[in-house]
């Protein structure tokens, strides 16, 4: 049987072409994984698969300086809004994110700016309410509602 609807989820801009890993100093005590998405071993070696989406650096124009950190810095953020990382690796998450920043050529007190902001208000996106909603078309009644 056919059915006409979709369901997906949007704001995403960017899609990793190729897995991505990186070594960080993450080490949760067992692994922390979205599966055929994220995973962060023990070791603290981060893997992003192919086909993840994310929204690129939340307030700040994406620039080839900035992609890795935000792609990195996101699958973090996700880890631990989804509740399979702890929140307590967020600073950490951070940290990385200007050291990937810097490492890729933004100048290190812009790079401090940014970091700034992620510790000023970026609780909030490790929050499971954070998570993006299911959306549904064509304008479709799913379950009791009208989308």
């Amino acid at each position: 049987m056919q059915t006409r609807n979709i369901h997906y989820k949007s704001g995403y801009k960017h899609q990793l072409a190729v897995t991505y890993e990186i070594q960080t100093e993450i080490y949760p005590t067992e692994h922390a994984e979205i599966r055929d998405f994220i995973l962060l071993r023990p070791d603290g070696l981060l893997t992003v698969l192919k086909n993840y989406a994310w929204d690129g650096a939340t307030a700040i124009i994406d620039t080839r300086y900035n992609l890795r950190a935000s792609l990195v810095h996101d699958a973090l953020y996700q880890l631990m809004r989804e509740g399979v990382l702890s929140g307590e690796y967020r600073e950490a998450a951070d940290k990385l994110f200007r050291q990937l920043c810097v490492e890729d050529g933004v100048f290190p007190v812009i790079a401090s700016g940014y970091y700034w902001a992620l510790r000023q208000f970026g609780a909030a996106a490790i929050k499971a309410d954070n998570a993006r909603k299911m959306k549904h078309a064509p304008g479709c009644k799913y379950g009791d509602e009208l989308y």
